[in-house]
């Protein structure tokens, strides 16, 4: 296939490559209803979601009983990985286009579960560099992790393109300097309320990524 003006794309992992919400919501639940002994909403859960899985549980836990809540938390995840299956669209479009790109991830997930995904979905050889949240002193929306991919990888932001489902994954971009994709598909955030966030492409459905892939191709000729 001919070269492409596009040489890395740094995806997150959460509703972008799969749709965790069901099996990241139970898992929380988990351990906040152990270590909280009460009932914990879907919305206190989202609201609290973004900084690494350890980091979210210590945050909310008393301490006393941490150890044992991330314990449930990571058992939880483990059983629901299974049913965390990757969007088979965004499946093929990485496994096509990492004949003429780089892929590469960045996740505000810890270590262990980005671990217990990427082995499960299989996709792990398909990425040239994975960054979790355990990788870096900021993660998202602070630049640093895209910023240690592209010197990692030696790619120019100008080459470079992330796709994320979150108001967080756009602003990372956006101080990163690099292009960014918006997908609405993930089931968290709306197209609307992506779209206010001034991402450079908006995508709604996976299959639209094969399109805006080789739009690209065109554009540059």
């Amino acid at each position: 296939m001919d070269k492409h003006p596009l040489q890395l794309i740094i995806w997150d992992y959460d509703g972008t490559l799969a749709p965790t919400r069901d099996q990241i919501i139970p898992s929380f639940r988990t351990a906040f209803e152990y270590g909280l002994d009460r009932r914990v909403s879907d919305e206190e859960i989202l609201n609290w979601f973004g900084p690494t899985d350890e980091e979210v549980i210590r945050r909310h836990v008393p301490p006393t009983r941490y150890a044992t809540a991330v314990r449930l938390f990571y058992e939880r995840y483990r059983q629901l990985e299974v049913s965390a299956v990757m969007f088979p669209a965004v499946r093929n479009f990485l496994e096509q286009s990492q004949k003429v790109v780089q892929h590469a991830l960045l996740t505000n997930k810890g270590r262990m579960t980005a671990e217990i995904a990427l082995r499960t979905q299989g996709i792990r050889p398909m990425l040239a560099m994975v960054v979790t949240g355990d990788d870096v002193a900021e993660p998202k929306p602070h630049p640093m992790g895209i910023q240690a991919i592209l010197n990692t990888l030696g790619v120019d932001p100008n080459h470079a393109v992330f796709i994320g489902d979150s108001p967080t994954d756009i602003e990372a971009a956006h101080r990163a300097k690099i292009s960014v994709v918006a997908v609405a598909y993930g089931g968290i955030h709306s197209a609307a309320s992506l779209d206010q966030h001034a991402p450079t492409w908006l995508i709604k459905r996976p299959e639209e990524l094969a399109a805006w892939f080789d739009s690209q191709r065109l554009i540059s000729e």
